[in-house]
């Protein structure tokens, strides 16, 4: 059955000067927008609401020249300092569901490289990294110091400095309880090991979510009991779960792709799921990139299967009263300029170049996130 949604406003504020009262012209802010948050979650550790990550994790995110918040910290201090900063930043994650990237101050010691982070026995630095370089940094002092102590100083220099996201990562506890919920809600399926997904986040997805939105969610799959199961990679295991979730034709015929793809999108209303079943919750979704790409002639290419196809469009609301040139991807031809050819020594394999493949996806993953969660239309 074929259920369509429909979305909403803003108000802004003119400042006109008199002769008795004068308009202060506020120092433009240099933020750097985070294309991510985290959902905050109540916990005695601290690091359960950070995403601890290596040297070599925080290098790939330089290379990718994402923008990212990060905390260098010791796990273990005991100093009063650190426990009065603890509460600070607990604080402040709840109030704006930021995501920091936790950084252990021994791997920096241990390093020969630290991407000009500071760092001291005893102190914590939040930093800040636009476009993969550090823009700023600032470090704790005592529990006295306001920084370290006050949620106000704090709040403060946080945000002279980022623009925090709306698009929230989510365990799969706080997924189940979306999905135990009345709401509806707009989800993001994400993959750390999907070249496509790292593509998105980079480009389309950094830019997008810059703006202020309304609240969205994002599902790292790379985990275990989604991808991996006891520490190693379950294809059963996986498959079912995409299943489950509407991603796969056989999950969902009108809204799944194929065996199920990252990176992809789906709205989802508790409401109409029948059951346990989430996958007959899905009543929209979008798909980014993952087109099969056939060589049908000279320096001629052929899109022979996508998610945007004649037969599904009727189905996806996103697409309703939006002017966009290519709706349907299936059938378009493309050259040897867009294309990658791969001699895989038992013949070519082709997969589309994904800044040309991006010139034709984003304007569709544009206008299903306008719908549902954008405030505006950008």
């Amino acid at each position: 059955m074929n259920i369509k949604r429909f979305a909403t406003m803003v108000l802004s504020i003119a400042c006109i000067p008199t002769v008795l009262v004068g308009c202060k012209n506020k120092e433009k802010k240099d933020q750097t927008a985070l294309t991510f948050g985290k959902l905050y979650q109540e916990s005695k550790n601290i690091e359960d609401n950070f995403n601890v990550i290596s040297l070599t994790d925080l290098q790939k995110m330089v290379e990718k020249k994402y923008n990212f918040a990060v905390i260098v910290y010791e796990p273990y201090n005991d100093c009063t300092c650190w426990t009065t900063f603890q509460s600070t930043l607990r604080k402040y994650m709840k109030n704006t569901n930021i995501l920091f990237f936790g950084v252990e101050i021994g791997e920096l010691v241990a390093s020969n490289e630290q991407f000009g982070l500071d760092y001291r026995r005893g102190d914590e630095t939040v930093a800040i990294f636009r476009d993969g370089v550090l823009k700023t940094q600032k470090s704790t002092g005592d529990s006295n110091d306001k920084f370290t102590s006050d949620i106000d100083t704090f709040t403060e220099w946080m945000d002279n400095n980022v623009h925090n996201s709306d698009m929230l990562f989510v365990t799969p506890a706080q997924l189940d309880s979306l999905f135990a919920g009345d709401s509806q809600f707009t989800l993001y399926i994400d993959r750390e090991s999907c070249g496509d997904c790292s593509y998105l986040n980079a480009n389309f997805l950094k830019e997008y979510n810059a703006g202020d939105n309304n609240r969205s969610y994002v599902i790292e799959t790379d985990v275990e009991g989604i991808r991996y199961k006891n520490s190693f990679f379950s294809s059963e295991l996986w498959s079912a779960w995409k299943d489950s979730m509407g991603m796969s034709s056989a999950g969902n015929e009108e809204y799944g792709y194929g065996v199920g793809y990252t990176p992809s999108f789906y709205r989802y209303d508790p409401n109409i799921m029948e059951g346990e079943n989430r996958a007959s919750a899905v009543f929209d979704s979008a798909v980014y990139l993952n087109d099969t790409i056939e060589k049908t002639g000279d320096n001629e290419y052929t899109v022979t299967d996508s998610f945007y196809t004649e037969e599904r469009l009727g189905n996806l609301a996103h697409m309703d009263g939006v002017e966009i040139e290519n709706k349907v991807l299936k059938g378009l031809k493309l050259d040897s300029t867009q294309v990658n050819e791969i001699d895989t020594g038992a013949g070519y394999s082709y997969s589309w170049k994904s800044e040309s493949s991006a010139s034709y996806h984003d304007p569709l993953l544009k206008a299903f996130l306008d719908l549902y969660v954008a405030k505006t239309t950008k």
